[in-house]
């Protein structure tokens, strides 16, 4: 869900990751770059 809301939302990195479930972007940042191999900020581009 995380991947299709930063792909095709105007929601900034922080937002998608509390829209997703997580308190802390930063916990959020980590835990997609372990799921996904790549930062969130790179999906986004």
């Amino acid at each position: 869900m995380a991947e299709t809301l930063l792909e095709s939302s105007d929601l900034n990195v922080s937002e998608v990751g509390y829209e997703v479930g997580f308190k802390n972007p930063s916990h959020f940042s980590s835990a997609y770059q372990k799921e996904f191999g790549a930062p969130p900020s790179k999906t986004r581009k």
